[in-house]
């Protein structure tokens, strides 16, 4: 019997709760050598966590962050197409150069059922980049003191408003720069060096949320997506906005509508089919009894 793996473990964490809020940081070091699958012979890794949940203003804002960062490695994936059964698929396989080989840049997302007979299926490989890994994720709802809407004038109209703003982050990168590996407002998804990222943001302004008479709020969301494939990077880029408002006309009836509009930007390194921009609008009306 012969030693093969030998590793060194350092571990801090730190817990406060209190009334108002908790908090916990937990951060690791850990030193490996291992003969049989490192080839250089040793690797560190170094990981962090940090949590708190907490509120403001007697409870008027609440308030939820988490931030954690550590060593990684990206896989590097394929993706081929599959047949089905017709109606079961998503995508459609169209013979552009008349040479009868199913090219990747020849599948398309099918619209209509008689020609979903392709399904998208992504296949890991062998190789893996090192890469240093940043997950952020915080969200803040806040809300006017309701005592304000007895008191008449514009307080008792800002009463009414409230917010919720959510935001997570998602991402790894080869950069050596400390602000690039821990900020992750300073990312760019186009940087070469950023290997993976998923990125969702969502902004809401209610006005007299779950009120009867007028209500309505403004959404904005923004979602980002960016893999490595191994014939280079695959971007997708999503902005929606979305406005709601109700009128209570009686105590039976209600009027809604819902109008939006999203700007959908796919952006890919090896196949040009795969360069599109979307903008689409939609409203819906509805009348509630």
């Amino acid at each position: 019997m012969e030693d093969y793996l030998r590793s060194q473990n350092w571990n801090a964490k730190y817990v406060n709760i209190n009334s108002k809020s908790t908090t916990s940081l937990d951060l690791n070091y850990r030193k490996v050598n291992d003969k049989l699958l490192l080839n250089e012979g040793e690797d560190e890794i170094i990981s962090g966590r940090f949590n708190r949940r907490g509120s403001f203003l007697k409870r008027h804002i609440l308030q939820s962050f988490s931030f954690s960062t550590g060593n990684s490695r990206e896989l590097k994936r394929e993706f081929i197409y599959l047949p089905v059964n017709t109606g079961e698929g998503t995508h459609t396989w169209r013979d552009n150069n008349n040479d009868g080989i199913q090219d990747l840049n020849e599948f398309f997302e099918a619209i209509n059922p008689d020609e979903r007979n392709f399904v998208k299926i992504f296949t890991p490989t062998d190789e893996y980049i090192t890469s240093f890994q940043t997950f952020y994720n915080t969200s803040i709802d806040a809300k006017m003191p309701m005592k304000w809407r007895s008191q008449g004038g514009i307080k008792s109209l800002l009463s009414k408003l409230s917010g919720n703003f959510y935001y997570n982050v998602n991402y790894k990168t080869t950069s050596k720069s400390l602000n690039d590996r821990l900020n992750p407002f300073v990312i760019q998804l186009r940087d070469e060096n950023i290997l993976f990222a998923q990125n969702s943001k969502r902004y809401t302004l209610f006005f007299n949320r779950n009120g009867r008479g007028f209500a309505g709020d403004f959404t904005f969301q923004n979602s980002d997506n960016k893999q490595l494939l191994v014939q280079g990077f695959e971007l997708r880029e999503r902005r929606k906005w979305i406005n709601n408002f109700k009128i209570d006309l009686s105590k039976e009836y209600t009027l809604r509508m819902t109008a939006s509009f999203e700007n959908f930007l796919n952006t890919s390194d090896f196949l040009d089919s795969r360069n599109f921009e979307i903008n689409s609008y939609s409203y819906f009306p509805q009348i509630i009894w």
